[in-house]
């Protein structure tokens, strides 16, 4: 049984006296002197001997009462091994008793006798050997028992108690009543002396007292109380309410390998060593030694030393004999745990664990090193943190856990929580914190959790030569007096910094957990956490970076901020940075910041980097994260995640930048980068990929008011990949202010680059961005605009893709700008805009250009309703150096589609073809001087122009100088325009306005042919008041216009299908294949193939009938204007084209059959006239004379006398019943007394044509009611 560092053993006769040195070193308040202290116990450990508790060869005295109290004295009543102690003076409810010797042998049962009214028994030592009791004492009734021996008091391993009330154990020389007399056991007064008052406490003399050594198991139904001059314990002592462990000088508690020490009591606990406390009871982690129903303290002007776990059922405190916070050390494994206040003064010593339901007052705080008691298992739990690192874990405010094993009071255990000086609860207030290692060790985390309020009040400091860290948690007002650092100059890391807090936290200086350091290897930057749970945070600069001057540096920390429901407000530099003037570099740390319903701005700039001067590579840009679900989230510096180096060999990939709120609005008012940016001289050296950029909202609006990059991009050097920019609001709008986005992969000098990255939008509106996704020899990036649920509407964006652009140096910290030239760059990639409704474009400019050898993107624009353009262009160019083909366009909505003074426009100058347009939507409308052209200017034959594909039933044109319209004007063919219906079986075209509605040109100078105009797969392709032109201004043919598949071509209102050509090229062809082509003849609709100079064109016109047309055979300038509808082939001056009119139904006459038809089957049954009635039959008559007809030529009209070949389809009438013929026949005529028009034309699969019209028919009447 190990003890102190030196034990002098007193045997006066039966009496063992155990006196030690131990409190010279507990008065020592240096840790040294404790380490020392400990160091001696572990070196020389010392076990009670046997004999102590033996009467082996040993004559032990036994209970021998003195005379001091004459006829009133104690005597001892054996009987079979239970031996009581009866006798006495009583005086009230007080019972004296004063012994000679006081000893119980091992397996002896003494009990002192309780007599009727007796409530204290008060028992004393008179003699000068000291009491040894190794058996059990009792208390044959519920009185209160005190024996008081100066010379000392041992209690073996087989010592007992059976007492149900309290029981007092002293080496004091007396008690002290309250009426002012003592009982003494150095002064023998007589019985005479005696009082009923009741005692007050023990009286220690000037003389010195004994100790009290204590191995067995003492347990009171009441309090339990051992006060000596020191205390030696092992084993048990339990109180069923107050446990009060009193020392003169030192209280020594140690458990053993085989036994626990435990000490419990059901209401107050208290341990006093005046000079010191030295607890080591670490053999048992199972067992918590110390447990107290109500508050628990730990007493002394010296050191206490608490290598122990506490569990108090109350406050527990750590305090000097004042009442002051007392210090407290711990070598080895200190765990706490109160249901009310912890308090304590300095601690110094190995990582500490503190909870408390109520508040938790510390001074300066100092850990030395990793428990050494607990193993370390990675699991991330608080054994595994206090195992593994210098940790400090302080949380107060926690939830109750009921203490283990608390006996019970007589009136029941109750746990009492009450505030320390006044502090709410919940609090903790710290002067100081250090978890530095001078040798060059990691910092530990420290871990401060509280539901009231955290006040620090000294200098938080955690440095080390390598590293450190300080986290402080809680849930009320956090005030930091000074800032937090945590430094490093050698290779370790940066210790954690936590704050967290249920109310508002404020740090008004700067908080670092930095590793810095001028030569040498650099560690990581620590972790930084700050959080409440309903307060608002202010914070002012926090850093977690790692620096170096000449050495490699490591990664940057995390540093994290929260808040459930409170504001965050950031107004210092937050930076994770890893930066190396040489060397090798780290990535960039991590920095969030996330409020659940509050609001989060920053009103300084944010940084993840991995920058460099000269270093042999950069690490990637960290991530920064900002969020709140029903806040709003404002940005007023800039954020930077960025991988730069000046003058190296490669840099790392940019980080990533998130900024999202569910419901609240998010800003931007400074720039967001996330780059991958190098500057070295060297074509071998590199940039990396450029990070993403995301910000969203579901129901808040985006705004974006400076420019957010994500590009990579290298001086002489190949780079990687642009980032992603996506920018989400589901219900909300995004709203820029000439905001730039870019995603570019850019060389300087113009070597291999990656692709740009992509830009995703989503929102019901959207404006004010400039897009950059542009690549120098790769894919530029895609573009994706949409609205998923509702209609969307964008204004002033422009993709750009060419001319010159300026954007921010990437290489410059003091924001330069450069001027890039797009149009030497790769081709653009593709966009998409989407709406779930309709879709508004409102001076938007998207380009598509193909600046190099392989094509452009496609554009496509699809709305599930209406699509509107207004005042906007959507392009597709190819530039003059570019052998790649242009992109498509194209255009789909489901109900209609509006250019309002728009342009939509593939084009081509280089060898590449242009890329198409292609519009799909049941109506078109193309107003106030919007245009749809596909143009080709290239100075090649390989340039072809586009084509455009109109699929839609109605085409409307208004305004003037608005067209459909492809052309040339060099060696290469215009593209072809093509236009059919969508979802009807019809197309109508038509316009109100003046000008060429749709045209396929070549231009003054051209070589190339013209484009061709064709409608087709229409059952009515109908005209009204619009131009089909095809036109040679060069020396290549005009286009031809096809009308094919067509049943019926209508022209209305001075149409024109024209085919020309003014220069020396021939005029253009016009073919029409339809069953039925019809005009109004005095409505100037033509039809014309002409030319200047060169020779006519062709109109070729197949169909079934042609009707309200004149043929021209001379050229004449008249032929528009003359309110005659004319088809014409001629020539000005050269000669004239062909016209073929080709209406061939059936050449030959139509034999008419000799049975025409069953009389009685096919003539109507009428009425007889004049009211006349026969025997035979009412109707009339009808005879069959011949048969006959001839042919008519398309400008014959038919009269009376030329019957027409087509008799017409038979009329089915059922035949009248022969019961009642009369009253069955029905009339089905109608008199005709003025014409109607013709509402509708139906041509039958045999070429049959029928104009229908609607009149008012009367119903039919019998033969008897015309009578």
């Amino acid at each position: 049984m190990a003890y102190s560092q030196c034990v002098r053993w007193f045997q006066c006769g039966l009496v063992v006296v155990a006196t030690s040195h131990m409190a010279t070193a507990v008065q020592a308040a240096s840790l040294s002197d404790v380490q020392f202290q400990h160091r001696l116990l572990d070196e020389h450990p010392i076990s009670l001997p046997e004999s102590v508790f033996s009467n082996k060869g040993i004559l032990i005295a036994q209970i021998s009462p003195d005379e001091t109290l004459g006829d009133e004295g104690s005597f001892l009543v054996e009987n079979n091994g239970i031996d009581s102690i009866d006798g006495g003076a009583i005086r009230g409810g007080n019972l004296f008793h004063s012994f000679q010797d006081f000893n119980i042998d091992t397996g002896q049962l003494v009990y002192f006798v309780n007599p009727e009214g007796i409530e204290t028994i008060l028992s004393r030592v008179t003699g000068s050997n000291g009491s040894n009791i190794d058996g059990l004492l009792g208390v044959a009734g519920p009185a209160d028992l005190f024996l008081l021996n100066p010379n000392g008091i041992t209690f073996g391993p087989n010592a007992e108690l059976d007492i149900r009330g309290a029981f007092t154990a002293s080496t004091a020389g007396a008690l002290e009543f309250v009426d002012g007399s003592v009982f003494s056991a150095v002064n023998h007064q007589g019985a005479s002396l005696l009082t009923m008052s009741a005692p007050l406490g023990v009286q220690f003399g000037a003389l010195p007292q004994g100790d009290i050594v204590s191995t067995g198991v003492l347990e009171t139904g009441g309090d339990l109380t051992l006060s000596g001059n020191q205390l030696y314990l092992e084993g048990q002592v339990i109180a069923g309410n107050d446990l009060t462990l009193q020392a003169q000088d030192t209280v020594t508690i140690r458990d053993t390998a085989t036994d626990a020490f435990i000490a419990r009591s059901g209401d107050e606990l208290t341990i006093q060593g005046n000079q010191g406390i030295d607890i080591w009871t670490l053999q048992h982690l199972g067992q918590t030694p110390f447990v107290s129903g109500r508050n628990l303290a730990l007493i002394s002007d010296g050191v206490i030393s608490g290598d122990a776990h506490f569990e108090s059922g109350g406050g527990l405190q750590f305090l000097t004999l004042a009442g002051l916070p007392g210090n407290f050390v711990s070598l080895h494994d200190p765990i706490i745990f109160a249901d009310g206040d912890v308090v304590f003064g300095d601690y110094t010593g190995v990582a500490l664990k503190v909870e408390a339901t109520g508040s938790i007052q510390a001074g300066d705080i100092v850990i030395t090193g990793p428990d050494t008691i607990l193993r370390a298992d990675g699991s991330g739990s608080d054994e595994d943190l206090l195992a593994s690192s210098r940790a400090a874990i302080l949380r107060a405010g926690v939830d109750a856990m009921g203490t283990s094993n608390v006996p019970e009071t007589a009136e029941g255990t109750a746990f009492n929580i009450d505030a320390v000086n006044g502090w709410p609860k919940g609090s903790i207030i710290v002067s100081s914190i250090n978890t530095s290692d001078i040798n060059g060790g990691d910092g530990g985390p420290i871990m401060l959790t509280a539901s009231g309020d955290i006040t620090t009040t000294g200098f938080f400091e955690t440095p080390t030569m390598q590293n450190a860290g300080v986290p402080f948690p809680s849930s009320g007002t956090v005030a930091l007096g000074s800032f937090s650092l945590s430094r490093t100059r050698n290779s370790g890391n940066g210790g954690p910094i936590v704050l967290a807090a249920g109310g508002n936290i404020t740090i008004e200086n700067s908080s670092n957990a930095d590793t810095i350091v001028a030569v040498g290897v650099f560690g990581n930057g620590g972790e930084i956490s700050i959080s409440s749970t309903s307060g608002d945070i202010i914070t002012d600069e926090l850093s977690s970076s790692s620096y170096s001057s000449t050495g490699n540096s490591g990664d940057g920390g995390t540093i994290s901020i929260s808040s459930t429901s409170g504001d965050i407000l950031i107004n210092g530099l937050l930076q994770s940075n890893s930066f190396s003037n040489s060397g090798t570099l780290g990535n960039g740390g991590t920095i969030s910041i996330s409020s659940t319903s509050g609001d989060i701005t920053t009103n300084r700039r944010l940084s993840t980097r991995s920058s460099s001067i000269f270093s042999n590579a950069t690490g990637n840009g960290g991530t920064i994260s900002i969020s709140s679900v029903s806040g709003n989230v404002t940005t007023n510096e800039a954020l930077s995640a960025d991988s730069i180096s000046l003058n190296n060999i490669a840099t790392g990939n940019g980080g990533t930048i998130s900024i999202s709120s569910v419901s609240g609005n998010v800003i931007t008012n400074e720039a967001l980068s996330t780059r991958s940016a190098s500057g070295s001289r060297s074509y071998s050296h590199y940039a990396s990929n450029g990070g993403d950029i995301i910000i969203s909202s579901v129901s808040g609006n985006i705004g974006i008011n400076n420019r957010l990059n994500s590009s990579s991009y290298s001086a002489f050097g190949t780079t990687g990949n642009g980032g992603n920019i996506s920018l989400f609001t589901r219900e909300g709008t995004i709203v820029g202010n000439k905001s730039q986005l870019i995603t570019a992969s850019i060389s300087k000098q113009g070597v291999t680059t990656g692709e740009g990255g992509m830009v995703d939008l989503e929102a019901r509106n959207i404006s004010g961005l400039e897009i950059i996704t542009l690549s120098n020899t790769n894919a530029s990036g895609n573009v994706q605009i949409q609205s998923l649920e509702e209609s969307l509407t964008i204004s002033e964006l422009n993709l750009i893709t060419s001319g010159q652009v300026t954007i921010p140096d990437p290489l410059s910290l003091f924001g330069r700008t450069i001027t890039i030239n797009l149009s030497n760059l790769g081709q653009a990639g593709n966009t998409v805009i989407t709406s779930a409704e309709n879709l508004i474009l409102n001076e938007v400019e998207i380009r598509s250009d193909a600046n190099r050898s392989t094509n452009a993107g496609n554009v496509e624009v699809f709305s599930a309703g209406n699509i509107h353009l207004n005042n906007s262009q959507i392009l597709s160019n190819t530039n003059i150096e570019s052998s790649g083909n242009g992109g498509s366009i194209i255009i789909n909505a489901i109900g209609s589609a509006t250019l309002d003074n728009s342009l939509i426009n593939t084009d081509t100058d280089g060898s590449g073809r242009a890329g198409s347009i292609d519009i799909q939507t049941p109506r078109l409308n193309i107003q106030n001087e919007a245009r749809v052209t596909a143009e080709t200017n290239s100075s090649v034959r390989e340039g072809a122009g586009g084509t455009v594909n109109i699929e839609a039933d109605k085409v409307n044109f208004s305004g003037n100088e608005t067209a459909i319209s492809v052309s040339t004007s060099g060696p290469a063919t215009a593209g072809n325009i093509i236009l059919k219906p969508i979802s009807s079986d019809s197309i109508d075209i038509t316009t109100v306005g003046e000008g060429p509605q749709i045209s396929a040109s070549t231009g003054p100078g051209s070589s190339g042919a013209g484009g061709n105009i064709v409608i087709r797969d229409a059952d009515v392709a109908k005209l009204d008041n619009t131009e089909l032109v095809t036109s040679g201004n060069g020396s290549g043919s005009a286009g031809s216009i096809l009308i094919e598949n067509v049943d019926l071509l209508l022209t209305r209102r001075g149409s024109l299908i024209l085919a020309e050509a003014s220069d020396t090229g021939g005029g253009g062809n016009v073919f029409i294949d339809a069953g039925f082509a019809f005009t109004i003849p005095e409505e100037d609709n033509d039809i014309l193939a002409t030319a200047n100079s060169g020779q006519g064109g062709t109109v070729d016109i197949t169909a079934n009938l042609i009707i309200g047309f004149r043929e021209v055979e001379q050229f004449s300038p008249t032929l528009r204007g003359n309110r005659i509808s004319d088809i014409s082939a001629s020539s000005n001056s050269g000669i004239d084209g062909i016209v073929n009119l080709d209406a061939d139904p059936n050449p030959e006459l139509t034999e008419l059959p000799t049975d025409l038809a069953d009389p009685a089957n096919r003539i109507a049954q009428g009425c007889s006239t004049a009211n006349r009635t026969t025997t035979d039959s009412s109707t009339g008559d009808f005879t069959v004379t011949g048969r006959g007809g001839q042919l008519l030529s398309p400008e014959d009209i038919a009269d009376d006398d030329a019957p027409l070949d087509d008799l017409g389809p038979d009329i089915i009438q059922s035949e009248p019943s022969t019961s009642d013929a009369e009253s069955s026949l029905l009339i089905n005529n109608s008199p005709h007394t003025s014409l109607a028009d013709a509402q509708e034309a139906i041509v039958t699969e045999s070429g049959e044509v029928f104009l229908l019209a609607e009149g008012d028919w009367r119903p039919s009447v019998s033969c008897t009611a015309l009578r």
